[in-house]
């Protein structure tokens, strides 16, 4: 049953390596305090079929090792099915890849970073519009966030507001008539899942004349990094539906 749940669009799995308990769905979970038993998991990746927006109460899309210009099948069917979401005003949260998909259904550009990769603990600054908005009016003008991704938001959808930004990436969180949120950011990622994303790009790092051992020191938790998905559960689940 779907009724009144919150729906968690598996987009991909964690990488190899990883050996801490479960993936994607279960840290943003964990971390976001919401209960398995109010939640419901589809790995669109598999073929899974989404239920109709109605019949639920919010949607969280996951990160994913694919990217948004693949234009797979599977890509296409979520397209689709956002559009439906955001046209019967489903709150959305969208994560990594789910933060450009979700930026794709609008019609943004979405494509690799010119500035290349982005990965490790990054500084994440908010935009003047950030403290009238419901996931982040609380938090700082800076905090840190961990991230993993080659791929951006270019440019912001229409008609949406950019809540913040990082020093490679000018369109880090969006927010769309204030039910839809993209973040490029992981809130559910934690200093040691994050340095396994760091081991895993290593050479493309270096690439970058990136300092690989410095980017792994500087990878450390900090405060308000798991604040913005605690407040979107938070709200959706204190909503009337």
């Amino acid at each position: 049953m779907s009724d009144n749940k919150v729906l968690i669009i598996k987009a991909g799995t964690k990488i190899p390596g990883i050996t801490e308990h479960g993936d994607y769905e279960d840290w943003i979970m964990a971390r976001g305090a919401l209960a398995p038993s109010s939640a419901i998991v589809a790995t669109v990746q598999a073929g899974a079929v989404l239920p109709q927006p109605a019949s639920l109460r919010a949607a969280i899309i996951t990160g994913s090792a694919a990217m948004v210009t693949d234009d797979a099948d599977w890509i296409k069917d979520c397209t689709h099915w956002l559009r439906q979401a955001l046209d019967a005003h489903l709150p959305i949260l969208g994560i990594c890849f789910g933060h450009q998909l979700l930026a794709h259904a609008l019609g943004a550009p979405v494509d690799y970073n010119p500035m290349g990769a982005e990965v490790g603990t990054v500084l994440v600054q908010n935009l003047g519009n950030a403290g009238e908005d419901p996931l982040f009016a609380t938090l700082p003008p800076e905090f840190h966030a961990h991230a993993s991704h080659q791929q951006v938001v270019l440019s912001p959808p229409r008609d949406s507001v950019v809540l913040a930004t990082t020093a490679m990436d000018d369109c880090s969180a969006f927010v769309y008539q204030g039910r839809a949120w993209g973040i490029q950011f992981h809130p559910e990622f934690d200093a040691a899942k994050t340095r396994h994303y760091i081991d895993r790009h290593r050479a493309l790092l270096e690439q970058q004349h990136m300092n690989v051992a410095t980017t792994l020191a500087a990878c450390q938790d900090h405060p308000y990094q798991h604040e913005v998905l605690r407040r979107f559960i938070a709200r959706v689940m204190s909503e009337t539906v």
